[in-house]
């Protein structure tokens, strides 16, 4: 892990703050125009959608936009704690692809509802209320999809909820300031340093994350608007 560490060039944490700042504008801006049109009332999202297609559209654009930031930035975070733990690293990079995967693949059924209302062939074979039906449970998938790519939720549900864990530790050299950081942002508290864990004599920095204090816990797929399944 000390090769690693030496032989290998970490991301500068500039960029990776750019590439973040662009994740979270592009997300904002995707979801604040699918708002505009996607409402929990069915008539509505359905006249939103015939009379607002350029807004909806734009949105799509932004989301998709988003998620292909969201994997720069997964590969960005990857490099980043490649030396702390490989193995670890590497499953949330996975984790964090797959959900990414399934958001774009998903996505599509947010354009379905467009093809299946102007569509001409389809106008003519089916009765409007079908169309209309069949545009719904699109987006209601693509709700359910959402919710499955929500990864963090998962990560520490899991430990926490499931296995009744009530704190996880971990632990970085203390010269990997962007770990430092990433672990900080993610909820660990540092609770001890211990000298010359690391080659020439880096010390190891052993963080912890109370069950209490973990966030993600408290954010559940259901309350993200911008995903609000259509009743």
């Amino acid at each position: 892990m000390e090769r690693i560490i030496e032989g290998s060039r970490l991301p500068n944490g500039r960029i990776m703050g750019w590439v973040y700042l662009l994740y979270f504008l592009t997300a904002t801006a995707g979801g604040f125009l699918i708002n505009r049109v996607v409402a929990t009332d069915h008539a509505a999202t359905i006249t939103n959608l015939l009379a607002h297609e350029p807004t909806y559209r734009a949105g799509f654009a932004f989301g998709l936009v988003g998620n292909v930031v969201y994997v720069a930035l997964t590969v960005l975070f990857y490099r980043l704690l490649k030396p702390v733990n490989p193995t670890l690293s590497l499953l949330m990079a996975s984790a964090s692809l797959i959900g990414c995967t399934t958001q774009i693949v998903a996505g599509l059924l947010q354009l379905a509802p467009l093809v299946i209302l102007r569509d001409r062939q389809l106008l003519a074979a089916f009765p409007i209320g079908q169309l209309q039906a069949a545009a719904l449970v699109s987006l209601r998938i693509y709700s359910q999809a959402f919710h499955i790519s929500f990864v963090l939720f998962a990560v520490f549900d899991y430990p926490f909820n499931q296995l009744g864990v009530k704190r996880l530790f971990g632990h970085v050299p203390e010269d990997n300031h962007g770990a430092r950081l990433f672990n900080q942002k993610m909820g660990f508290q540092y609770v001890a340093r211990i000298e010359g864990v690391f080659k020439h004599g880096i010390a190891c920095l052993v963080m912890r994350l109370d069950r209490e204090q973990c966030r993600f816990l408290t954010v559940r797929p259901r309350t993200i608007m911008s995903n609000k399944p259509v009743h």
